[in-house]
């Protein structure tokens, strides 16, 4: 089951997952979306998936829906960005940011980078 948490800022909705997303964690964030989504034009959606161990079916279709309706998904390591990339399909269909994130944690190398997909709409 996954922990997450939700920053409800004027100028952005952030939900962080952690562990494994499946089963009523699924529903909570899905209300929590749904009752933001009529404010989508005045602030921005992110759902970071960095720390997310696993996700079942639901939790890949309501990550597929969000990331249809624009919401951004950010990823910053090789899990993730796996589950990234089976949520918005081929590379042709999505524009790429990568962005230094200044409070990840430091990498082995010396570096973190986050990564954020957002829809091509």
């Amino acid at each position: 089951m996954a922990n997450y948490k939700i920053y409800d800022r004027a100028d952005e909705l952030r939900i962080e997952i952690q562990g494994e997303f499946s089963g009523s964690c699924v529903g909570d964030i899905s209300a929590t979306w749904r009752a933001s989504l009529p404010e989508a034009m005045h602030r921005r959606f992110t759902v970071d998936i960095s720390e997310v161990s696993g996700c079942d079916t639901d939790g890949r279709n309501l990550l597929r829906e969000m990331y249809r309706h624009g919401t951004r998904i950010a990823a910053g390591n090789p899990t993730a960005l796996g589950l990234l990339n089976e949520i918005t399909g081929s590379r042709k269909n999505r524009k790429t940011s990568y962005d230094a994130d200044p409070n990840a944690p430091r990498a082995s190398m010396g570096h973190s980078m986050r990564v954020s997909i957002a829809s091509a709409s």
